[in-house]
């Protein structure tokens, strides 16, 4: 067969081309059915290390039962050589999930790639980099032109990352929550992780990465895509914790195996569902702040609410939590700030918990049990009897933007 070239912006084969090339290596074909969500999955081998099965584990332990028929998580083997060891292995590992239609790993033929030689060397990259980042580039789009017959909207991930409990869900609330027409949301920041579209852009999104594959990064050229579209790259909206955390060390691009581990990590990850999923103590709550935007008790009750207050005048400096019964806590976080407010998080403050009531019906004799650090604090409290919990603010700017607050009783 001849290799597949783009002659306008409008690359993607259709539907039958992958059935002719045997795309689908595992899984049943979801064409036409356009679940909600499709997850891309890009996944190159490397040497020493392959995050590819905890990336999988994590993803499809934070779906719950109900949510399996919305979703399908596509897996493309980008390797030139695919090991039936390695297909073996997630054959076996995820049978369920790929007998449920959740889970597809699909393939591209051989002759799809457009001969990677006289590459336009630039920004500087020497012509193994050049190599990699080009393949890279049309892996992406083969995953997405596949994708878009699959869903209603495309999220793009990469083989190294956890997630979010319950992501399914958030992102769904997040796509609610827009009040105006988009083409791409962010529910993560580092790289091509966590971007997020609808299905009617995928195949625009796939044809501009074609034809400049070999000029920059995908990941420089999805903004450049997002402005060639009318929409502002610095005003894409982001969510306030991502849904996502890279944990890969190692990279796939094969020069850098031997050199030092990349440690970047989001800044501000959504690592629980205890607030989300209306799981905290009942409780009354009151802040000194004034709002901004949401309400005090938007951080602590169920939902994906949030709390951005300032402070209005001198004097105390408090949210209060005035639990419902005396209640045995076993631990608490709080987090603060946002991937769009980092200025916003707690500079210095106290978590403090009392079990005496006064006549007033709120608390004294209140004890410190924690101190914030970057914004954040984790406390375990091992059955501690309280009836209020405080956050007693000791230097702060003039803003405060609280995430969530989780508290676990025993």
């Amino acid at each position: 067969m001849k290799s597949l070239h783009l002659t306008s912006l409008d690359f993607c084969p259709k539907e039958n081309y992958y059935h002719r090339n045997n795309t689908l290596l595992l899984g049943k074909e979801a064409f036409g059915q356009k679940r909600f969500l499709s997850v891309g999955i890009p996944s190159i081998g490397r040497k020493t290390k392959s995050y590819l099965k905890k990336t999988l584990a994590s993803i499809l332990g934070a779906i719950s039962e109900d949510e399996r028929e919305n979703i399908t998580i596509v897996v493309f083997l980008a390797d030139f050589d695919v090991k039936q060891s390695q297909l073996s292995d997630i054959a076996v590992t995820f049978e369920k999930y790929i007998t449920m239609g959740v889970l597809q790993i699909i393939q591209a033929p051989s002759d799809y790639y457009v001969p990677l030689r006289d590459l336009h060397r630039s920004l500087g990259d020497h012509m193994d980099r050049v190599l990699w980042r080009s393949k890279q580039a049309l892996d992406y789009v083969y995953l997405m032109c596949y994708c878009s017959y699959v869903s209603q909207y495309y999220l793009q991930l990469e083989d190294d990352v956890i997630a979010s409990p319950q992501f399914l869900s958030k992102i769904a609330d997040f796509i609610n929550s827009q009040k105006s027409e988009w083409i791409s949301l962010n529910v993560a920041l580092l790289g091509y992780i966590g971007k997020l579209y609808p299905v009617r852009e995928l195949q625009n999104l796939a044809s501009y990465l074609r034809l400049f594959f070999d000029e920059m990064p995908v990941d420089w050229l999805e903004p450049r895509w997002k402005k060639y579209r009318g929409q502002d790259p610095r005003e894409t909206k982001c969510r306030a914790a991502s849904l996502f955390q890279h944990i890969g060390l190692i990279s796939s691009f094969r020069p850098k195996e031997s050199q030092r581990p990349n440690t970047l990590k989001e800044k501000y990850f959504d690592r629980f569902d205890q607030k989300y999923a209306g799981l905290n103590p009942p409780a009354e709550i009151s802040s000194d702040l004034s709002p901004i935007h949401g309400k005090p008790l938007d951080a602590y009750t169920k939902g994906d609410g949030h709390f951005h207050g300032r402070f209005a005048s001198a004097g105390n400096k408090m949210y209060n939590i005035y639990l419902k019964r005396e209640t045995k806590l076993k631990r608490i976080v709080v987090e603060t700030g946002a991937n769009f407010a980092e200025r916003d998080a707690i500079v210095s403050a106290t978590l403090d918990v009392s079990e005496v009531v006064v006549k007033t019906g709120r608390c004294s004799d209140y004890e410190i049990v924690g101190e914030f650090r970057f914004g954040r604090i984790d406390v375990t409290l091992n059955g501690r009897k309280a009836r209020c919990v405080r956050i007693n603010i000791v230097y702060q700017g003039r803003w405060i933007y609280f995430r969530e607050i989780d508290i676990w009783t025993s």
